[in-house]
């Protein structure tokens, strides 16, 4: 089913819910998408709740410091268009580098 909803996607958010900390399903989703090889943000939402560090966030998951990990609080809006505008930076410099651009 993952594969399915993956097909086509240009990029992605995930989210992780702070309260409960990286789960195995994280972790799936995680692999699936770096194997699609497109540009993705961690949002770490409920932050306004749980601080769930960052780093532990990052060695969790297993990604490296090209990935953006942000905190987020979708009840209060924080972070949220951080998270957003900082998937289309990394989507525009993903094709400028395919069209040969830098």
């Amino acid at each position: 089913m993952w594969e399915v909803l993956a097909n086509g996607m240009n990029g992605a958010i995930l989210l992780i819910d702070s309260t409960v900390g990286i789960t195995e399903v994280d972790r799936k989703i995680e692999g699936l998408i770096e194997s699609k090889g497109v540009p993705y943000v961690v949002a770490v939402n409920k932050s306004d709740l749980a601080n769930l560090s960052l780093e532990i966030v990052r060695e969790g998951l297993g990604i490296s410091a090209k990935v953006p990990v942000i905190p987020t609080s979708a009840i209060y809006g924080n972070g949220v268009e951080v998270v957003l505008n900082r998937l289309m930076e990394l989507e525009n410099e993903r094709r400028g580098t395919e069209q040969g651009i830098e």
